[in-house]
């Protein structure tokens, strides 16, 4: 991730959209819609000397993205639970 990316999605949320990111854990064999919020905090502790990267137990809590009627990344009903538990 660039930091010009990550100002977007904070501008973004700023104004009251809803930034998240789709990731695919290969090694699972799973794709999940993490917020953005998770991963500010996370960039933030990168930035100030914590780990760099991300353990798969840290994200497995958020939603995950299932294959449905043919579409490999079918994130509308992950970013329905998403919004609903907000």
């Amino acid at each position: 991730m660039h930091q010009h990316q990550l100002d977007f999605m904070e501008d973004f949320e700023k104004q009251e959209g809803v930034a998240f990111f789709i990731v695919f854990f290969s090694v699972f064999d799973k794709m999940l819609l993490i917020p953005y919020r998770f991963i500010k905090e996370k960039v933030g502790l990168a930035k100030s000397g914590g780990p760099k990267s991300i353990p798969f137990e840290e994200c497995d809590q958020f939603y995950e993205i299932e294959n449905k009627d043919g579409y490999i990344v079918h994130y509308i009903e992950a970013l329905d639970r998403y919004l609903h538990d907000m």
